[in-house]
């Protein structure tokens, strides 16, 4: 599920919280 909500927040916001995953 919150993987789901992350990839959301990703494409909003930067690539800061793919670095972090």
């Amino acid at each position: 599920m919150q993987l789901h909500q992350q990839k959301g927040m990703i494409s909003l916001s930067p690539p800061t919280i793919c670095n972090s995953a």
